[in-house]
């Protein structure tokens, strides 16, 4: 399953919330006013005065810089990576990031990974290390976080929406999964949340909860009951919005496209009765090569060709490749 692109819409939208149920003591020690997501290409780019180093040949996931309350550690940077499924090389991926942007930004670098299905430890401290001629020369260290590995009684957290969502992943004992899941429904419905936050929250559960057909079933049947009378109609309304947001943005497309070709049909028109006037009747060969020109650009190029241009040869449209 593909973890990109929703586990990075929720870290973003909902970092702080990760870092205050994960990392407690770190999240209290940071200015949270002074947060900033640093893009793919401001991860790579070289700090004033060490321009000489390599840019970024790979982007993280999520980099954030931040200020700390701490006076030795005014500015820090911090560093997620969602990793699925778990490879052998990971360890060194997580140094070579943590290389490039220390090189980068000259900034120190608190590291997580996060495994979404990788039952370990419930709370590791991963290390790579490097051995040369019997000596160990590095030695990093990152935080993994095995979301299986655990248990859900220790983070479940009435306030804190990222807890509901990585509900789907953890360790959930003896705890019903159906009952769960429209209780994260029911929080999200009584959080103090914008309605963007809401939808992204039940896009995740939705996903990740992963329910078969029978359970999906159950899942309807319970919300359909009066105690979830108000969490069933938040659902319907959401999914609705999302469903009229996709054909929107469907249509938008579509006509996108349509006055696209309507301008390239346009201009072919336009070029081949240009053409006609100055050259009389043109061969099939030269009304084809016209009419097989996509690119706006040169078929702008070919009209203001046309003004100088004494045969179609000088315009490549003389049947001759």
């Amino acid at each position: 399953m593909e973890y990109d692109s929703l586990f990075k819409q929720l870290l973003k939208t909902f970092f702080r919330s990760f870092m205050e149920l994960f990392f407690p003591e770190v999240a209290a020690r940071i200015q949270w006013n002074s947060i900033e997501f640093v893009d793919k290409e401001e991860q790579g780019q070289a700090a004033e005065g060490n321009s000489e180093h390599q840019s970024f040949h790979r982007s993280a996931d999520i980099v954030v810089k931040v200020a700390t309350l701490d006076e030795s550690e005014e500015l820090i940077l911090i560093h997620v990576e969602v990793e699925n499924p778990w490879r052998s090389t990971f360890p060194f991926r997580m140094f070579e990031y943590f290389a490039l942007l220390r090189l980068s930004h000259r900034l120190p670098i608190f590291p997580i990974a996060i495994l979404p299905e990788r039952r370990i430890k419930p709370f590791e401290v991963e290390t790579y290390s490097e051995e040369l001629f019997g000596h160990k020369m590095l030695t990093y260290s990152y935080f993994h976080i095995g979301l299986p590995g655990l248990c859900i009684d220790n983070y479940w957290s009435d306030e804190n929406p990222v807890s509901w969502a990585f509900s789907a992943f953890m360790d959930r004992r003896d705890r019903d999964k159906i009952p769960l899941m429209a209780e994260c429904y029911r929080r999200i419905y009584e959080g103090s949340l914008s309605d963007n936050e809401k939808i992204l929250l039940l896009d995740f559960i939705r996903t990740y909860y992963q329910l078969t057909p029978d359970e999906d079933t159950a899942f309807q049947n319970l919300l359909r009951q009066e105690t979830y009378r108000e969490v069933k109609e938040m659902e319907l309304s959401y999914y609705g919005k999302l469903r009229q947001e996709a054909t929107h943005e469907g249509r938008q497309k579509g006509l996108q496209q349509g006055l696209q070709q309507g301008l390239q049909q346009g201009m072919h028109l336009i070029l081949l009765e240009t053409l006609k006037a100055k050259f009389g009747e043109l061969p099939q060969t030269a009304t084809d090569r016209v009419e097989a020109i996509q690119s706006q650009e040169r078929l702008t190029d070919l009209a203001t060709k046309i003004l100088t241009a004494d045969s179609l040869a000088e315009l490549g449209l003389d049947g001759i490749r």
